[in-house]
C-alpha cells in the first residue's frame, strides 16, 4: 500500500468516526439510522417524521452541522477510493485499466450525487419538506451508496485476485 492511500486511508476513518460521534444525537427510536434516515426517506410523511423527531429533541442544528462535515468526508473518501482503485490496477492488461478507469468515473459521479444529496438535505432542514427535495436527496442518496458499494466489490475482488495470484507463485 502507497504511501498516499495510507494518508488518505487514516483521513477517511478520521472523518467517519467524527461524523458518527457528531451525528449521535441524530440516531432516536424514530430515526434509527441518523442522517440515513432523511437521505432515504423517499416520501414527505417519512421526511417530516424525521424533522419532526429532530426538532422535538432540538438536533436540527446537529443535523445541519453532520452535513457541512459530509462535504470534507465526501473528499477523503472519494480520495481515498480513487487511490484504491489505483493501486488494485496498477501492473494489470488493459482490461483491468479500463474498469480502473469506469471505477474512479463512478467515484466521481458518487461524489457528486452526495453534494447534491447535501444540498437537497439542506434544503429539507431549512423546512422546504416537499416531495421535490425529498425525492431529488433519496434518489442522490441511493445513487451514491450503490456506486460505493459496488467500488467496494471491485476493491475486495482484486484484493482477493491478487492474493490468489500470489499464493499461485
Amino acid at each position: 500500500m502507497n504511501s498516499k492511500l495510507i494518508i488518505a486511508t487514516l483521513i477517511t476513518v478520521i472523518c467517519m468516526v467524527w461524523i458518527s460521534m457528531q451525528g449521535k444525537p441524530l440516531k432516536q427510536p424514530s430515526t434509527p439510522m441518523g442522517i440515513v434516515s432523511i437521505e432515504l426517506a423517499y416520501t414527505v410523511p417519512k421526511a417530516q417524521l424525521v424533522i419532526n423527531s429532530w426538532q422535538l429533541t432540538n438536533v436540527v442544528a446537529v443535523a445541519r452541522q453532520n452535513i457541512y462535515i459530509d462535504f470534507l468526508f465526501i473528499i477523503s473518501y472519494c480520495t481515498t477510493l480513487i487511490l484504491a482503485v489505483l493501486a488494485s490496477t496498477k501492473p494489470q492488461n488493459l482490461a483491468v485499466k479500463k474498469a480502473g478507469k469506469a471505477f474512479i468515473i463512478a467515484i466521481l459521479i458518487a461524489g457528486t450525487c452526495d453534494i447534491f444529496e447535501n444540498g437537497w438535505l439542506l434544503q429539507l432542514l431549512a423546512g422546504n419538506i416537499t416531495p421535490l427535495p425529498v425525492a431529488a436527496a433519496a434518489i442522490f442518496a441511493t445513487i451514491k451508496f450503490s456506486l460505493i458499494v459496488i467500488t467496494l466489490l471491485f476493491l475486495l475482488y482484486r484484493l482477493m485476485h491478487s492474493q490468489l495470484i500470489k499464493k499461485a507463485k
